[in-house]
Order: structure tokens, then sequence, then C-alpha cells
């Protein structure tokens, strides 16, 4: 589009008021800068839709990309000449598309020049990688080669060594002979004929055939080597042929394999460019049709322009009176507005010194805030020094507590285990005596009856009847006393056995064994009794795995409750350790009754339902739920001192609980 048609668009997409010729020409001037991007029947669909608003706006979002284009092409140009708008309209309606597809063209062009270096710097690759190899190649026959020729020289050295060996040994043995002999063969011949006994001509003979031996020996690993040399100098060559010829054809695949792409690749881009300028020339066709119907259409819209102006006149006639008077209306209530600012100044002012006033009271007030925090801190550092030092002088007590509670535990132990000992020897004593006499006793009663029957009959002459029934009650009652008593004996062992571990320490798990009694069935017998009772008194209000839960978390997340350990008993399992420590962190925490582990069991589920045994307490909060329990254990202690009915209740459970203990 033309820079000089610029100033003849107006901003919704109508022209000027000027003649039907210029504004026809004006008309042209702007159809030629329509985009390629809009097809032919989105732009008849717009500019004849019925809908005059349809057709506005299309308009005016045409007139808008024009003016765009309009701008740039004038910035791009600014130093050339400007044309005629009749000549640089086609010109650049021409050149446009012409430069698109050139640069089409050239960026195909340069792409193909990229896959022909990206194909060279491949060869080149291959080639450098091929001379490399065969350097490598090379180097190692030159290695293998020294190394063969050093045996063989080495080969050659001990054949000469041999044969001047046995020079020398001629020369020795022949001294006489004169010094122009030197052939070996004539003086081992002369050394042989000049010895005349049978026996050392026959060892000089089997010693010169082994000598003679020896050298063809050296002789044929000589040969030999040199045959290897030869064969694998021959192999060499045919690996070397070989490996050339491989090389040649990796080459010759490569550039083959390069030629195919290359002309695909250029197949490819005379498509592209052959379907690009086809659809260049699609969009300027349509585009000319476009203006075409456009111009026809412009020279129509023309004379309703001219009618629509004069009405245009009118109505901004008229809009100019009204906007007059409400000029004025306005002007009368800045002068309103003028007033009230003035008075809402003046207000603000004074609201400001009132507030700077205050502030300086606040800042006063802060300070004096201050300096009681520092006080207050310096207050909680004395506090926190006294805490640590009380903190170490009752953790020293505890430890010391500890191996006291030790020491008892393992006293408490060997008296439980010499006082089973000693009841079952009792026992058996007992038994071993009963057994003995149970035989004599009835022997002497089985008489005194039949004394009882011999009065009965000789003497009173009386009909007599034997008591056996009578008999074997009394009996039966002698071993039920016995058995009584002996049941009776135990159970006060028992009780006298378990006040004095209550007063030793009250230990919540099964006893030590006695080896005379049984060990551990005895022990768990006995705890299962004693648990017993106490299960029927102490009745806990939630079921043993939400207390169980409860205890591994505590016993996980707060092992430092469970004070510091020294060496334990061999004798004890995992499971009571684990029983130790919760023992241990339940007596730290203030856990004293069954109250207490029911109110730490329904803290950790609290809000949520009887049935459901998850426990949703994460490690982390384990600190904050024990503090929620010691709170909630000194509001209960202050509501037990307050003289009320839940007071005199409770009292009344603690010493029912008390009763079955003592």
């Amino acid at each position: 589009m033309a820079s000089s048609s610029v100033p003849e668009l107006t901003p919704h997409g109508g022209v000027s008021s000027s003649s039907s010729s210029s504004s026809s020409g004006t008309s042209q001037g702007v159809g030629g800068g329509l985009g390629s991007s809009k097809n032919k029947d989105n732009a008849v669909s717009g500019l004849d839709s019925p809908n005059p608003e349809v057709r506005i706006a299309f308009r005016r979002a045409r007139a808008e990309r024009r003016l765009a284009q309009a701008l740039k092409q004038k910035e791009e140009s600014d130093d050339r000449p400007a044309a005629p708008e009749a000549q640089s309209a086609p010109a650049q309606q021409a050149v446009r598309p012409l430069a698109a597809a050139q640069n089409f063209v050239e960026a195909e062009l340069r792409s193909l020049e990229a896959l022909k270096e990206e194909g060279w710097e491949k060869i080149k690759k291959l080639t450098e990688n091929l001379a490399v190899e065969r350097d490598k190649a090379a180097r190692q026959r030159e290695e293998t080669a020294a190394e063969r020729k050093q045996n063989l020289r080495a080969a050659t050295a001990e054949v000469a060594a041999r044969r001047e060996a046995l020079q020398t040994s001629l020369r020795c043995s022949s001294s006489s002979s004169p010094p122009n002999s030197v052939n070996c063969l004539g003086a081992l011949r002369d050394n042989l004929l000049s010895i005349p006994c049978p026996l050392e001509l026959a060892e000089a003979f089997e010693e010169a055939q082994a000598k003679c031996q020896d050298i063809e020996s050296v002789k044929e690993r000589a040969e030999k080597c040199l045959d290897e040399e030869a064969t694998l100098r021959e192999a060499a060559f045919v690996g070397t042929l070989a490996e050339l010829r491989d090389e040649v054809m990796r080459l010759l695949e490569l550039m083959r394999e390069q030629y195919r792409q290359l002309r695909d690749k250029y197949r490819e881009s005379l498509e592209r460019i052959e379907e690009k300028m086809a659809a260049e020339r699609g969009a300027l066709m349509e585009e000319h049709e476009i203006i075409e119907a456009r111009q026809k259409r412009l020279e129509g819209f023309a004379e309703a322009l001219e009618q629509q102006s004069e009405r245009d006149e009118v109505d901004s006639q008229a809009r100019k009176l009204k906007q007059e008077a409400i000029i004025q209306e306005l002007e009368k209530h800045l002068d309103k507005m003028i007033a009230a600012y003035q008075l809402n100044k003046e207000k603000l002012e004074y609201n400001l010194q009132v507030l700077t006033e205050r502030n300086k009271e606040n800042v006063a007030l802060v300070l004096a805030y201050k300096s009681r925090l520092n006080k207050s801190r310096e207050a909680l550092s004395g506090i926190v020094e006294r805490f640590n030092a009380m903190n170490q002088k009752y953790s020293a007590l505890n430890i010391q507590c500890t191996e006291e509670f030790r020491r008892l535990r393992c006293q408490y132990r060997q008296i439980r285990e010499k006082s089973l000992h000693f009841k079952a020897a009792d026992e058996r004593v007992y038994r071993e005596v009963w057994q003995a006499n149970e035989q004599e006793a009835r022997n002497l009663i089985s008489s005194i009856l039949e004394a009882d029957r011999c009065i009965h009959e000789q003497q009173l002459c009386m009909p007599y009847v034997t008591p056996s029934e009578a008999g074997g009650h009394g009996a039966l009652l002698d071993e039920g006393e016995g058995g009584d008593a002996f049941s009776e004996a135990a159970t006060t062992t028992f009780r006298s056995a378990s006040s004095s571990g209550k007063d030793n320490g009250s230990f919540p798990r099964g006893h030590p064994a006695s080896s005379a009694s049984g060990g551990k069935n005895s022990r768990s017998k006995e705890d299962s009794e004693r648990l017993s009772g106490e299960g029927a008194a102490n009745k806990s209000l939630f079921s043993a795995a939400k207390v169980k839960k409860v205890l591994e978390l505590l016993t996980d997340a707060c092992h430092f409750l469970s004070g510091p350990k020294k060496q334990t008993c061999e004798e004890l399992t995992e499971e009571e350790h684990q029983l130790l420590d919760a023992n241990a962190i339940l007596k730290n925490v203030g856990v004293e009754c069954q109250d207490d582990l029911d109110l730490l069991v329904s803290i950790f589920y609290q809000g949520q339902d009887d049935d459901d045994e998850t426990l949703y307490v994460d490690a982390d909060d384990v600190l904050r739920l024990l503090e929620d329990f010691m709170e909630e254990k000194r509001n209960l202690a202050v509501a037990d001192v307050l003289p009320d009915k839940k007071k005199k209740k409770r009292q009344q459970s603690l010493a029912s609980e008390k009763i079955p203990l003592d």
C-alpha cells in the first residue's frame, strides 16, 4: 500500500468527503495492502453480510491492518523517493510475493548447503577414524615384528655361541695340532683318531653326536622362526588388504547414503517450493477478486457517505448546544466541591495533630513495655538456671534411687527363690511323711475294727455292723484337712512374698521363678491369679489394644523419660525391657492409678469413636498431649480438694481399688 493513501483513511474504515473519483482511487491504493492470509469466502461473507454492524466491524479491522502495514512500510522506506500511487501500488503487489518466494527458495538452498556440509563432515570424520585405526594397526604390527626380530636374533646368537663353544673345546683338546687347522670337522676327526681306548672313543663319539644334535635343533628352531615370520607377514598383508577393502566399502556406503539423503532432500525442497508458489498464486488471485468486489461496493457507498455527512453536521450542532449547557452545570458543581475540599482539609489537619500526640504517648508506652520485657527475660533466665541446677540434682538422685531399686530387686529375687525352695522342700517332706504313715494308720484302723467286731459278736453277743462309710469318710476327712493345711500354707507363703514385693518396689510384672517348684509355670500361674484379682477391681474403660498402642507410641517418642540405663540383667527379654521403659515413662509422667491411665488414653484418642482403635497421633504431638494430660490431672486434683459429691465418689472408688491389694 502506498504511503500517500494513508491520510485518506479514517479509524472506522471510512473515506474523506472528496469526489467519487478520488475516493475510488484511494480505495484502489488501499486494496493493494490486503493480507494474503484472508481467503475469498471470509471476505465475501464479511462485506456482503446483511447486518450493517458485521460489515462495519469487518471494514474497521481491515483498515487497522492496512494502517499498521502502511506505517511499517513508511518507516522502512523513509530514505527512498516517494513514487506515484499509480506506479507504486502495482510494483509493490508484484514485488512482495516475489520477495517472499525468493526468501523461501534461499532458505531451502541454505538448508541443502547445510545438509551437504554435514555429509562432508561425516565423510571427513569417517576418514579420520579409519586413518587412526590404520595407524593403530600399523603400530601394533611394527611392535609384533620387532618382537619376532628380537627372538630371531636371540636364536641366531645362541647358535653362534654354541658353535664358538664347540670350536673352543676342540681347540683345547687338540692343542698339538697346527695353528692353521681351524676346520671344526677336521679337528674333531683328528681328536677322535688320537684316542686309543675304545671306551673313551665311544664316549667321545656320543659327546660329539650330542653336540651336533644341539646345533641341529638350534638350526631347526631358527628355520622355524623364519617360516613363522614369513607366514605372519603374508597373513598381515592379506589382513591389511581386507581392512582396506572394508574401509573403502564403508566409505562408499556412507557416500551412497549421503547421496540418497541429498537427492531426497532436493526432491522435498522442490515440492515445497512448488507448493509455496501455488499457494501464493492462489492468495494473489483471491486478493484481486476481493479488491474488485470492494471497488464496486465503494462506488455505491460514496453517495451514502455524503448524505450521512450532512446529517452528522446537523446532529453535531444539536450536541454542541447540549454539551455547553452541561459544562455550565459542571462548573457550578466544581465550585461546591472546592468548598467541601477546603473544609475536609482543615478537619484532616486537626486529626493529624491529634494522632501525632497519640503516637508520642504510644512510643513512651512501648518503651515502658520493653523495659518490663527485659526485666521479665532476666527473671526468666534466673529461673531457668535454678531449674537446670535442680534438674541436675534430681537427675543424680533419680540415678541413685534407680541403682538402689535394682539392688533391692536382686535381693528380693534371691529371697523369693530361697523361700520358694524351702516351701517346696517342706511340701515334699510333708508328702513323704504322709505317705509313710498312711499305710500304718490303715493297718491300725483295720485291727481296731476287727477287735471291735470280736467284742460285739463274742463278748456282747450283738450284731456288728461294719463302719466302712464312717472309716472312708474319716480318711477322706483327714486327707481334706491335710490338703487344706497345705493350701493354706501355700497361700500364706504367696501373700507374704507379695507383701514383701510391694514393700520393695511393687513390681508390675511376674516374679522370679523357683527351681524346685516348676520355674516359669508357677510364676505365670501366680501372676495370672493376681492380675485376675486386680482386674476385677481395676477395670479399664478402654480396650487392651488401645492401651498397648499408646504405650508403644510413648516408648518410641519419649524414650528419654525412661531415665538413664545401666547394664541390664541378661535374663530379661525384649518385651520385659519395653514394659520396664513404659512403666518408667508412666511414673515420670505421673500415672499413679487406673483412672490416670484411662485419662491418658482418652486424651490420645480424643475425637475418635469408641470402636475405632486406630491411633492418628504423630510422634511430634506426643509432648503436647502429655502436657494436656498433666494439666488435666492438675485440674482434677484441684477438683478433688473441693468438698463435693464427686470428690466423695472418687475417694470411694480409690478405696474399693485398694481393698484387693491389701
